[in-house]
């Protein structure tokens, strides 16, 4: 199945969709504010991230543009060192893959 970031600064929302997620079948992983997120996101590589919107410090669309660029720093690495990123940089080697 799919591995899931859930990012949220409520410990309630955490549990109660880490626990529905987890009962489907996903692997979860979480993060408790913005900042968290992105360095989650960035280390981890998730198929899906459920981001919350209302946040301290960094919101949830602070965050959400934070990942997207690091991101596309890393498929600028992979793309410079002759590996064609596809599908957030999990398939290598596809050169028909595009963003």
């Amino acid at each position: 199945m799919s591995k899931i970031l859930l990012v949220d600064d409520s410990p309630t929302e955490i549990h109660q969709f880490k626990a529905m997620l987890e009962l489907m079948g996903h692997e979860v992983i979480t993060a408790e504010n913005g900042r968290d997120g992105v360095n989650m996101a960035i280390a981890e590589q998730p198929d899906v991230v459920l981001m919350d919107i209302v946040m301290p410090d960094m919101n949830g669309f602070q965050a959400t543009r934070q990942i997207a660029v690091g991101r596309e720093n890393i498929e600028h690495h992979e793309q410079y060192s002759g590996n064609y990123p596809c599908n957030g940089g999990r398939y290598k080697g596809n050169s028909h893959c595009s963003r």
